[in-house]
């Protein structure tokens, strides 16, 4: 999702994978490798009890900016409170995540994981969630939540609209439509996330909406893909490599978060952003507990922090995204909530994705996508 990295053409899913494992984790390993080596316990046996005895909260999370920004005020402000330190095991590979998460249920080692509103769907019907108790003390915040966001087994702290980025200074006239990046004077500077990207399946449902059709005509839009694979575009699997895709001026158009587009113009980028005529995306996120956990009272804190309107605020000025608790404007500057406010009417725009549906066919869409994209 988010990330510090640039745009990259064809990217190596397996390479991406294999680097999911992060700093911190390789630390913890290293406490417990002494033992290992003395062969007193397994090395997996190890690293889960220096898991254990350490006291942490375990979060599988997204990397790059997103998650420096985490630690920096989320983590932060939950060990001043509870005392108690948080552990990422970051990756940009929705499925990849969901997939460890669920393989270390039977030995408790992750307590929450951080996903978008549409791999939530995926991560509830593999049933690696835990219900959110809505009744505890601790889930102060909780109150002044837009109730759109709550859901059994997670509350999202932000939202983002998605739609179309462009460079003026490459682009003769200002995009109105989806169909206008399908447009051989953009070839090769054309940039969408990759199917493995939190949003890489809309790639399908985003052809269906260019060529005139419902979003789930996914013949429609795996036939409207081909034709735009044809032109060669920048494939990228994290959110932040499309905005710096435009930001450097290696894209002339694409899809982008309006997020994106904040941040894009807090470094000084010309980059516009524009909801298509056809519709733009909704999407959320926030962090579920995982089956067998052994925190859920720290969850329940952490969950608390991630609704703080002050820190949301923060967050919204820094990365753009939108809050979801609805006292946030009394923490942030009328100039910056107004570039990241959606007004009612922008809300009515965007196509409600039936997410549920998508998990369904989102093997099955997988590999058309990798069969119609060749990747």
């Amino acid at each position: 999702m988010i990330g510090a990295s640039t745009g990259v053409r064809r990217p190596s899913f397996r390479a991406e994978r294999a680097m999911m494992k992060t700093v911190d984790r390789r630390h913890v390993l290293k406490l417990s490798a002494g033992a290992a080596a003395a062969g007193l316990i397994s090395p997996f046996a190890a690293a889960t009890d220096a898991f254990a005895q350490a006291s942490q909260l375990v979060v599988s999370d997204f990397g790059g900016d997103w998650a420096t920004w985490n630690k920096a005020n989320i983590d932060a402000k939950f060990t001043e409170i509870t005392k108690v330190p948080v552990l990422h095991d970051t990756g940009s590979d929705n499925a990849a995540r969901i997939a460890k998460a669920k393989l270390g249920i039977p030995r408790s080692e992750y307590d929450l994981i951080c996903l978008a509103d549409s791999f939530f769907a995926r991560a509830q019907s593999e049933g690696i969630l835990e219900a959110i108790n809505y009744k505890s003390p601790k889930l102060t915040n909780l109150k002044d939540v837009d109730p759109r966001f709550i859901t059994p087994n997670y509350t999202s702290f932000l939202f983002n609209g998605l739609g179309m980025g462009y460079n003026p200074k490459m682009v003769k006239s200002p995009p109105t439509s989806w169909a206008d990046m399908w447009n051989k004077d953009y070839r090769g500077k054309i940039v969408l996330p990759a199917v493995v990207h939190s949003f890489g399946l809309h790639v399908i449902l985003l052809s269906a909406l260019a060529a005139g059709k419902d979003y789930k005509d996914t013949q429609a839009g795996l036939d409207n893909l081909k034709r735009l694979a044809d032109l060669d575009p920048i494939w990228t699997v994290d959110s932040q490599a499309n905005a710096r895709s435009l930001f450097q001026e290696e894209a002339a158009i694409g899809w982008l978060g309006r997020a994106e587009w904040v941040q894009v113009q807090n470094w000084g980028g010309a980059t516009k952003f524009v909801l298509p005529s056809e519709g733009g995306f909704f999407t959320s996120w926030g962090f579920g507990p995982i089956q067998n956990t052994k925190n859920m009272a720290l969850i329940e804190d952490y969950v608390n922090v991630t609704l703080d309107p002050q820190l949301q605020a923060a967050n919204a000025k820094k990365l753009g995204f939108h809050p979801t608790n609805t006292k946030w404007k009394d923490y942030i500057d009328a100039e910056s909530a107004a570039k990241i406010s959606w007004t009612p009417e922008e809300q009515k725009r965007f196509v409600a994705i039936d997410y549920a549906w998508l998990n369904s066919k989102r093997a099955e869409l997988t590999e058309a996508w990798n069969r119609t994209v060749g990747r």
